[in-house]
């Protein structure tokens, strides 16, 4: 029993002893991965700065998840075999353990963008009453994968905090971002807390309008650009549409497909709630 017991730290304690790598050259940790017996089996890119590897040492039979940012190792955290392609012989319930981690990081990710935050300032965690169908077995696999999961997220910076909740379908792509609460006391990254806010609906209502694409066009999210209009974009910059303006007549985006096999462009506008109200291509 000793010897289990020591034989389990051992493999659970790979994520925390790889732990020197963060902070390091992408370039420069993968090589130090592999020596240390693991191989890349996955990855996955949430914009052009945001990564993450998934890495796995069949000797041990253990999975790390490896977050990069702009070049760098961000995060490296224990993952279940499954998020490695392994079978764990648990079944349902591993493959729904691996798919709240996997679509979490998107839930995670847009946080992180929206408030101009680092992924350690992001907390994310499944829906309490969610979680709680799942422990007790009423939410299976099958009604993940048809429905989707909602999570619930909170983004804690210096001068301020936000959270709300994100939902995504049953491929994982998220379809709603909303921000239940904002408090930024003092001046951020993009220059006042109402200037986080504008930016926290753009993200959030730039995403409504790029999933009303993707369900027109039928193409991968990742295919759609989504970027406020032009004007409005300068009116924003200027101070001259502020918080209260967003808020009662909402924002107008320009969107395009670009895919191999389809294309085309247009706008949306949305609401003061960031629901899509028109479309037109």
């Amino acid at each position: 029993m000793i010897a289990m017991s020591l034989f389990s730290l051992a493999v659970f304690a790979n994520a925390y002893n790889a732990q020197d790598l963060v902070g390091m050259k992408a370039k420069n940790a993968d090589p130090q991965l592999q020596s240390r017996g693991y191989t890349r089996v996955g990855s996955d890119r949430s914009d052009k700065n945001h990564s993450w590897g998934m890495w796995w040492n069949p000797s041990s039979r253990q999975c790390l998840t490896v977050a990069y940012a702009r070049g760098k190792v961000e995060n490296i955290t224990d993952s279940p075999e499954y998020d490695c392609n392994q079978s764990s012989g648990s079944g349902d319930d591993a493959k729904i353990q691996a798919y709240i981690e996997r679509w979490g990081r998107e839930c995670k990710s847009a946080a992180a963008q929206n408030y101009d935050a680092s992924m350690s300032e992001v907390r994310v965690s499944v829906g309490a009453t969610e979680q709680q169908s799942i422990d007790a077995g009423d939410l299976t696999w099958n009604d993940i994968q048809r429905y989707g999961l909602s999570f619930s997220w909170e983004v804690n910076q210096r001068n301020g905090k936000a959270d709300g909740y994100c939902n995504v379908d049953g491929r994982g792509q998220l379809v709603d971002f909303v921000a239940n609460n904002e408090d930024f006391r003092s001046s951020n990254s993009s220059g006042s807390g109402d200037d986080a806010k504008i930016q926290a609906r753009i993200g959030s209502w730039g995403t409504n309008c790029k999933n009303k694409v993707a369900e027109q066009f039928d193409v991968a999210m990742s295919d759609i650009q989504v970027s406020v209009g032009a004007s409005e974009q300068q009116s924003i910059d200027a101070g001259d549409t502020t918080l209260s303006d967003i808020q009662r007549y909402g924002l107008s985006f320009n969107w395009e497909v670009k895919s191999q096999y389809k294309s085309g462009s247009g706008y949306c506008n949305t609401d003061g709630d960031g629901n899509v109200v028109e479309f037109r291509q």
